[in-house]
């Protein structure tokens, strides 16, 4: 996978990068002059090509270089931050985007087999950690040259003690191995435990109307409450773990140090200008060994959630035409809809059928009533007329003519599905229309609230059609609900709309509205009704009953028969 990165942007970044390590390493060489003003003897063992700059410097003149270094180098690592932080934010919305479009193209059978709340968490969360790697892979290139930089002025300068510093650095750093290895696990402990806690928040969200009235807030505060503490433990783990780094690295370091010093001055006689320069170089490639090991530490731990974003993002998955920038020409019937022979199984359920063999028609302006008990296939049957689902055999006719894949993705374009929980966003009711068409007239929106009885109620809201209907329309009745979401879907003009218990959580007058809606609707457009309310049949033309997946019985209703008459 690759990230779309301004490549002047890295250029830029990783110069600022060796800028910083050779600025360093500079300022590691002018503390030889001042070693040598301050009156040490730099000696041949300080490296005497270096010992002519404290011959033609003054301390003064030493101390505005010194001064100098640090202002540069600050500067210089003040633009890396930057750039760094700069980077990393634009991986996460490269992600997010990226993440966007590969779910929202997702086949609706595939986006099923997904918890919700489980993407929502991973486009929430895990995103932004997935992001983070960036910037602490920058910090450990960072830390990786500035350690290569000073390895090399070291050794210039002495190589036996730049050896010996290096060679102890590299024992403690393989010695953290098993911290690593904690990090990953919990990383992954922490991933797992982070989509359990938003599950439980999203669905007890969703659900505080449920809790309220079983009155078990008590009992979901104390769930939420230890899914939280779960999720606490596995971040305290963490620290734990990476203060447990700093203490190792800081007793052997200490431990380290101590041996050398005493192994060389009791044992090598070293001068003491050698020792300065043993402990600059452990005061130097101590903390970067140290900080090294944290980031590595930081990135294993994010590496969990960056795998899940690389998994969605690099998975195989069915997409439709809806992510591609094409314009789709959609497809108008004039003669009949029909399924023909259709079988389809779900991937959780193989080899049992939720449609066999089944086959249905549904003639241009007509209105047809699927009937039959919950299980017996009436919505799958619907999410096949629509396009949602494709079938494993049969076929898919509009007048007559088998529709290719690529023609069934045209003909959902056609096709207007309104839910038993009809989805409105928190927005005005204009706001809920114009989202299905984008750009429609302000008469036709009125058109279609009348066409589906609704333009009475809408008119008596405070602000009319601009008036807010609150998160899922939650400021609305049942049935007004309802009826704007047909409203909406009479917007595109379909040449099919489906309506999956529209009325089943309504009383009788809501009901009574729904039916002349529908009655009227049969004029425009194709109608077909999944119900268990026999008060709506009383609309219909045609009636078909299933039961475990196949038809079991059709026929002519009484306002059929009277049409054809």
């Amino acid at each position: 996978m690759s990230w779309r990165y301004d490549k002047r942007s890295i250029v830029l970044l990783t110069t600022l990068l060796f800028a910083l390590a050779f600025v360093q390493g500079v300022g590691l060489l002018a503390l030889i002059p001042l070693l040598t003003l301050a009156g040490v003897d730099a000696g041949y063992e300080l490296g005497s090509q270096w010992s002519w700059l404290g011959s033609m410097l003054e301390l003064n003149e030493a101390l505005i270089i010194f001064i100098v270094i640090i202002v540069v180098y600050s500067t210089i690592k003040y633009f890396q931050q930057t750039l760094a932080a700069k980077l990393q934010t634009e991986l996460a919305l490269n992600l997010r985007g990226r993440l966007t479009a590969k779910m929202l193209a997702f086949s609706w059978l595939r986006f099923t087999q997904f918890r919700v709340s489980h993407l929502a968490q991973v486009l929430n969360h895990e995103v932004d950690r997935a992001s983070q790697i960036s910037l602490l892979l920058v910090q450990l290139v960072s830390l990786s040259c500035v350690l290569g930089v000073y390895s090399v002025v070291s050794y210039l300068t002495s190589p036996g003690l730049t050896l010996v510093a290096l060679v102890s650095g590299g024992g403690i750093y393989a010695g953290s191995r098993c911290l690593n290895r904690l990090s990953l696990r919990n990383g992954e402990e922490g991933k797992v435990l982070r989509q359990a806690y938003f599950s439980a928040v999203s669905e007890y969200m969703q659900g505080m109307k449920v809790v309220k009235a079983f009155k078990q807030e008590k009992r979901a505060g104390v769930d939420l409450e230890e899914q939280s503490r779960r999720l606490g433990c596995a971040l305290l783990r963490f620290k734990k773990i990476s203060a447990l780094v700093t203490l190792y690295y800081e007793i052997l370091i200490a431990v380290c140090l101590v041996g050398l010093c005493y192994f060389f001055i009791r044992w090598v006689k070293l001068p003491a200008a050698e020792f300065i320069v043993l402990l600059l170089l452990f005061s130097r490639f101590a903390p970067i060994l140290k900080d090294m090991s944290y980031r590595y530490q930081q990135i294993l731990n994010i590496l969990p959630s960056y795998s899940e974003v690389v998994c969605i993002l690099n998975g195989d998955v069915e997409e439709g035409l809806s992510d591609k920038s094409i314009e789709v020409k959609p497809i108008v019937a004039t003669r009949s809809v029909r399924l023909e022979r259709v079988s389809f199984s779900y991937l959780s359920t193989p080899g049992t059928y939720a449609l066999r063999d089944f086959s249905i028609t549904l003639p241009v302006n007509s209105v047809t009533a699927l009937l039959g008990p919950s299980g017996s296939g009436k919505t799958t049957a619907a999410d096949i007329l629509s396009g949602l689902l494709t079938p494993s055999n049969g076929q898919v006719l509009i007048d007559g003519k088998e529709l290719s894949e690529q023609e069934i993705t045209q003909w959902s374009h056609s096709v207007s599905y309104v839910t038993q929980e009809s989805f409105l966003f928190n927005k005005s009711v204009r706001e809920n229309l114009l989202w299905a068409a984008p750009g429609i007239e302000e008469d036709e929106l009125w058109e279609a609230l009348r066409n589906a009885s609704a333009e009475r109620f809408v008119k008596a809201l405070p602000q009319g059609i601009d008036t807010l209907i609150g998160e899922r329309g939650d400021l609305l009745s049942g049935g007004e609900k309802q009826r704007l979401a047909v409203a909406r879907a009479l917007l595109r003009k379909p040449a099919l709309l489906i309506l999956d218990e529209v009325s089943s959580a309504l009383d009788e007058e809501n009901e009574t509205v729904i039916i002349e809606a529908i009655r009227e609707l049969k004029k425009m457009t194709t109608v077909l009704i999944i119900t268990h309310r026999k008060a709506l049949l009383s609309c219909t033309d045609f009636v078909v009953h299933m039961e475990n997946g196949e038809v079991q019985s059709r026929r002519i209703s009484s306002q059929g028969l009277q049409s054809i008459q």
